[in-house]
């Protein structure tokens, strides 16, 4: 996916030290959920991300030089009962997550994912929760398109017949 660098995050990174950091748009149906791995509260784009710490990993993210739909791994770990409330209560799959990358002294953000929540696990012990959850690329729509496509012609061939 091409994407633009913003220059603001450009010169930053010439500086000697730099902060990135990654935030995550979940989009329930009850309303988002935007956390961010660093501390305390964040604003981007206008919305307010909640800091996560070293709660929340990101896993398989990756660009792909062509088509294919790739996904990737949320995990939030330790999770308070409002994080939890979603992962067991609200009808999550199919709906979108978006995943930025910036750098903390920097207003821009970079959106390095998009995609649809697919499966999310949910591990309960005596001292915290974890939810792991998978997200689909949005690429994943057009493999799925294609298949109905087929699978209406090739219906409309065996009427026609």
């Amino acid at each position: 996916m091409t994407r633009v660098v913003p220059n603001s995050i450009l010169s930053a990174l010439s500086n000697s030290e730099v902060e990135p950091f990654y935030a995550v748009d979940l989009a329930f149906q009850s309303g988002a959920l935007r956390l961010w791995t660093g501390f305390g509260t964040k604003t981007i784009n206008s919305a307010t991300y909640t800091g996560t710490g070293t709660l929340l990993t990101i896993d398989g993210l990756e660009e792909a030089g062509d088509l294919s739909a790739r996904g990737t791994n949320l995990t939030l770990s330790g999770l308070s009962s409002t994080v939890l409330t979603y992962a067991l209560t609200e009808e999550y799959q199919g709906r979108l997550v978006t995943i930025y990358w910036g750098l903390n002294g920097v207003t821009d953000v970079v959106e390095v994912f998009s995609g649809y929540m697919d499966q999310m696990t949910i591990v309960d012990d005596a001292d915290s929760a974890t939810v792991k959850l998978t997200v689909e690329s949005r690429l994943i729509t057009l493999e799925h398109q294609h298949t109905i496509v087929f699978l209406i012609g090739f219906l409309a061939c065996k009427i026609n017949q």
